[in-house]
Order: structure tokens, then C-alpha cells, then sequence
């Protein structure tokens, strides 16, 4: 396993096209926003807390990650939490009624969780680095844990949601899951590895892809967990056969906003191994 300077130089090449203003384009037209704002419209004030807390045991999660996030969202508003406890307990209830594997674990997860209530004071600063670590102590994880990068992203979504924007740290690596492996394979960014190794994500896989995308990050100027929104949007079409067909298949707002020579742009590096 090898990294193409080449490849990553386009990629820095693109990325720094779009900027920071179009990746967070990506982030209003991810579903997870939707669902944070679907959280914040009825339970005012709740959805950093709230998303947060869910993103702690989304993994092994019952459904793609839209329909998710989306459902998670309408059990929420259904019976809106007030305070932290009252959250803890509705995601249990969550876990307990939708999710299918590792249901123990996840709500041992929870109740840790409940026991740190330290991780209030940073939430409610918006120190999205001390939030992190925290969030890694409380729950005895390696800070770089797809879930522990994961709930700070949605934790930042609840903030978007109420209207709150910032530009989150440099130092805060991109969650690797299988949709992110696969399109940076696609790119062409990792060499002398094939589809099946990289969807098997080992730590020493995940590992150089987060080096991978923090390198990136770095000279391009846009720290990785906004860059995160773009592959995990992109990656939605990672099923298909060629670059044409991603266009042809890719959510029309993101061309109107963006306009076909950046999508073109886009699709040509994040899918470069595709015809």
C-alpha cells in the first residue's frame, strides 16, 4: 500500500477550487443536516445534545445512514428530551426499539456516557477540541475512533442547525467508514491495494486513509472533517459503473449550486479509477 503523490496533488488541486464555501455546500444538503434541522425546528436548543449523543453508538446502525439519521430525528420530535438524562434515555430507548447488533454494548456506551457530564461544558462553549478529547476519555477510546471524530461532526450539525457556524480544527481527523475507504479508492490516492482489502478496513488501512485526508486537509486549507461531507455524499454513488453515470445520477442541487464544471471536476478525481 502506497500513496500517488500525483493523485493527491489533484486532489488538493480540486479541493482548493471549491473551497470551503462549497464544502459546506455538501454539508446543507446532507440528509444528517436535514435531520438536525428537523430536530432544532421542534426541539428548540436540543440538537447539538441530541446528535451528539446518537452519533456515540451509530455504528452497525439497522439502515443506510440517511434513512438513519432521518428516523432517529422523527423518534426524536415525536417525545422531544429536555436535559441530558432525558436524552441518554430516549437514545437507549432507540437503540433498544430499532437498532439489531451490539445493543449491549451501545447502551453500556450510553450510560457511560451519563457519567460525564463534564462533556457539557465544552458542548455548550462550542471548544469542539476539548469536546473531543473529552469524549474520548469518558468512553476509554482512541481519539481517533470513527464514532468519537463522528459525534463532533454531529454535534457541529446541531450548531448549524440553530444558525451557529464556525470552521472546525485542523486537528480533528475525518471518521473512516466504508463509504469513505471506498471513494478514496476510487481516487486513485491509494495505489497497490484492491477494492476487497480497503472495504475490510483494517487499522492500518483506516490509518492511512485519515493520514491521507489530514495531508490533504492541511495544504488545502479546509480541515478534514469538512471535507468529510463531500466523500460522504459523493460516496453515495460509489455503486456505480462510471464517471457519466455519476453525473447523470448526482443530486441536481449540488449542480445548480456548484455548477457542472466543478461537479465535473469533482467526479473526475474522486472517481478517477472508474471509465
Amino acid at each position: 500500500m502506497r500513496i500517488s503523490i500525483d493523485r493527491v496533488q489533484k486532489l488538493i488541486e480540486v479541493f482548493k477550487e471549491l473551497g470551503l464555501r462549497g464544502v459546506k455546500i455538501f454539508e446543507d444538503l446532507d440528509v444528517q443536516m436535514e435531520a438536525a434541522k428537523l430536530i432544532e425546528k421542534n426541539c428548540k436548543g436540543l440538537s447539538p445534545l441530541t446528535l451528539y449523543i446518537n452519533a456515540i453508538v451509530s455504528y452497525m446502525i439497522p439502515q443506510v445512514g440517511e434513512k438513519y439519521w432521518l428516523d432517529f430525528a422523527n423518534f426524536i420530535i415525536s417525545d422531544c428530551p429536555r436535559g441530558f438524562d432525558e436524552v441518554i434515555d430516549r437514545v437507549i430507548h432507540y437503540v433498544n426499539s430499532r437498532h439489531k447488533f451490539c445493543i449491549s454494548t451501545k447502551i453500556s456506551r450510553l450510560r457511560l456516557l451519563r457519567n460525564c457530564k463534564y462533556i457539557l461544558e465544552p458542548l455548550k462553549e462550542r471548544n469542539m477540541l476539548t469536546l473531543w478529547r473529552a469524549t474520548a476519555k469518558c468512553l476509554n477510546a482512541d481519539l481517533n475512533s470513527k464514532t468519537i471524530v463522528f459525534a463532533v461532526k454531529m454535534a457541529y450539525y446541531g450548531y448549524r442547525a440553530q444558525d451557529i457556524d464556525m470552521v472546525l480544527p485542523f486537528e480533528i481527523p475525518i471518521p473512516v467508514d466504508r463509504r469513505v475507504a471506498k471513494i478514496t479508492y476510487l481516487s486513485g490516492a491509494i495505489e497497490g491495494i484492491d477494492l476487497r482489502q480497503i472495504s475490510s478496513l483494517s487499522p492500518k488501512i483506516a490509518k492511512a486513509i485519515r493520514g491521507l485526508w489530514f495531508e490533504i486537509s492541511k495544504t488545502c486549507e479546509i480541515p478534514s472533517l469538512h471535507i468529510d461531507a463531500v466523500l460522504w455524499t459523493m460516496g453515495r454513488y460509489t455503486n456505480l459503473k462510471t464517471k457519466n453515470e455519476v453525473l447523470q445520477n448526482i443530486d441536481k442541487r449540488i449542480l445548480n449550486l456548484l455548477g457542472k464544471n466543478m461537479v465535473k471536476k469533482l467526479i473526475e478525481n474522486l472517481f478517477y479509477r472508474l471509465d
